[in-house]
């Protein structure tokens, strides 16, 4: 397998709660290895007003495989009108790392 193989997909909840429930479902589901909460502020034109709002960013590693369906699972899950659903390649990592990854993934 290509280092080119693996992504990370980035997403955002509005409450912590919700980004818990949306990693434990990536992981228990092995769609992907980790997932990473972050609290972070945000500022976004919004229906043409200026937002500016707490929320947990979800870096989430998988496989390009499993893109699909965790993209089905961000917008079913999200209370969000439009998520943030934004794909990072991974063009390189460390081969070990990599494969602790592949191993707990489908």
């Amino acid at each position: 397998m290509k280092s080119s193989d693996f992504i990370i997909v980035l997403t955002t909840a509005p409450k912590r709660e919700e980004a818990e429930a949306l990693a434990a479902y990536i992981v228990s589901e092995r769609l992907g290895a980790c997932v990473q909460i972050k609290e972070i502020e945000s500022f976004y034109l919004w229906q043409d007003e200026l937002v500016s709002s707490k929320e947990f960013e979800l870096s989430i590693k998988t496989l390009k495989k499993h893109y699909k369906k965790i993209k089905k699972t961000i917008t079913e899950i999200s209370s969000y009108e439009l998520p943030q659903i934004i794909v990072l390649p991974a063009l390189q990592g460390g081969k070990e790392y990599l494969g602790w990854v592949k191993e707990g993934l489908r």
